[in-house]
C-alpha cells in the first residue's frame, strides 16, 4: 500500500519504534483491520509521544501528529479505490500557487491546497499544464472550534461548490471544540456547504488534556462507510 505522509516522515527521521506498527496499519484492508490498527498506532505514538518528539524539531512533531490523521484518510481512500477498481487520482494538493483551481478570470488563477483531493489530473489549455479536478475533498483537522477553524472551513466548502457544484468537502477530526449545545445550529449555519464532519474522539481537548483518550469506534466506522460509498459511486 502507498505510504503516505506520516509513514515518509517516519522513513525520513528513521523512527524505528514506529516502523513496525506503522506497517501493521499500513497492511489493514478490512474495515475492523483499518480501525483497530489506526487506533492502535495513534495510542502507540501518543504513549511514546516524549521520545518520538525527541527526535525532531517541534514544528516537525506537530506536524507529524497532523500527519496520522491524513495518512488514515489517504489509506482508507487507496483502500477503496482498489477494492472497487476506479480510476481516480488521490493527491495531496500543497503549494502556494496550487495546481487545484478554486477561483479564476481571464488571465490568472488562484489556487486551493488540500490535505487530501480524490478526483483527476486533467490537461487546462488556457493555463498549460495539467491542474486537478476533485470530486471528494478532505481536509483533516485535530479539533474544529467554531473561531478561526469552522469558519475557515465552512467558507472553502462555499468557494469550492461555487467552483465545483457537486464536489462533496468533508472535515476529519479528533475532537469538536464547539459548544455541544450550539453544535447543530451553528453546523447548519456556518457549515451548510460542508458535506460533512467526522469527529472521531470523544468530547472537546480538555477531556485529552485530562489523560482521556476514547476513540469513538462507530464515527470511524460511519466514515469509511461513508467514503466506500462515495468513492463507488464515482
Amino acid at each position: 500500500m502507498e505510504m503516505g505522509k506520516f509513514g515518509a516522515q517516519i522513513e525520513k527521521k528513521n523512527i524505528k519504534i514506529l516502523k513496525p506498527i506503522y506497517q501493521e496499519f499500513l497492511k489493514s484492508t478490512t474495515k475492523d483491520e483499518l480501525i483497530d490498527s489506526f487506533i492502535k498506532l495513534s495510542e502507540f505514538f501518543r504513549e511514546h509521544s516524549s521520545e518520538i518528539r525527541g527526535m525532531m524539531t517541534e514544528r516537525e512533531f506537530a506536524a507529524l501528529v497532523g500527519f496520522r490523521l491524513e495518512e488514515f484518510v489517504h489509506h482508507v481512500a487507496n483502500t477503496m479505490k482498489k477494492k472497487h477498481k476506479k480510476n481516480v487520482d488521490i493527491a495531496f494538493i500543497q503549494g502556494k500557487k496550487c495546481k487545484m483551481i478554486i477561483f479564476e478570470n481571464d488571465t490568472d488563477f488562484i489556487g486551493q491546497g488540500c490535505d487530501l483531493a480524490i478526483g483527476k489530473w486533467v490537461e487546462n489549455k488556457k493555463f498549460g499544464g495539467e491542474f486537478f479536478i476533485p470530486k471528494i475533498l478532505i481536509e483533516s483537522k485535530r479539533y474544529v472550534a467554531l473561531a478561526p477553524q469552522m469558519r475557515d472551513v465552512s467558507m472553502l466548502a462555499i468557494k469550492w461548490k461555487e467552483k465545483y457544484p457537486d464536489v462533496k468537502f468533508i472535515i476529519f477530526a479528533e475532537h469538536n471544540d464547539m459548544e455541544k449545545k450550539d453544535y447543530s445550529l451553528m453546523r447548519d449555519f456556518w457549515g451548510s456547504a460542508i458535506y460533512d464532519l467526522f469527529f472521531i474522539k470523544e468530547g472537546s481537548r480538555s477531556l485529552e488534556r485530562k489523560g482521556i483518550n476514547n476513540y469513538k469506534k462507530e464515527e470511524l466506522e460511519r466514515f469509511i462507510d461513508e467514503m466506500e460509498r462515495l468513492i463507488k459511486e464515482l
